[in-house]
């Protein structure tokens, strides 16, 4: 069940939602709000088994709004600046920042005071594993054919 709507994500968002303010022509921030949630969710559960401060509910619905509001962005990306004679723009952020490429997220990186946000962002993905034989049955480098 999501913590924020859809009105107080448009609210942050501003100038920055869709490319145009007729009714029904953006896109539905549903999507949006529900891949926050997944991700305040995330928080709650490794704060809890990390014995950090888990974010009281309040600060949950805006750990989800601004969560929200940066998923959006990452579909949509804001100007940073924009020419019209030239037909040239330029856009904030970089998807390789992760939450620190729009200002929602790291807006939402701050609120997040006990760190748990941050450390789940840093998260590495990637992972390893030994597809070798076991020890005992390795041959030693010299005595290979």
């Amino acid at each position: 069940m999501p913590r924020t709507t859809s009105a107080a994500v448009l609210a942050i968002l501003g100038d920055n939602y869709g490319k145009s303010r007729q009714l029904g022509a953006n896109p539905d921030l549903s999507p949006f709000i529900e891949a926050a949630g997944s991700y305040v969710d995330d928080i709650v559960t490794y704060a809890t088994s990390d014995g950090r401060l888990v974010p009281n509910a309040a600060k949950q619905e805006l750990l989800e709004r601004y969560l929200a509001a940066h998923c959006y962005l990452i579909m949509d990306q804001a100007y940073a600046s924009k020419g019209t004679a030239g037909a040239n723009a330029s856009f904030q952020g970089q998807t390789g920042m992760y939450l620190e490429g729009t200002k929602y997220g790291q807006f939402a990186l701050r609120l997040e005071t006990s760190g748990t946000l941050a450390a789940l962002d840093k998260r590495q993905v990637a992972g390893g594993a030994w597809l070798g034989k076991p020890p005992s049955s390795q041959i030693p480098y010299d005595q290979r054919d």
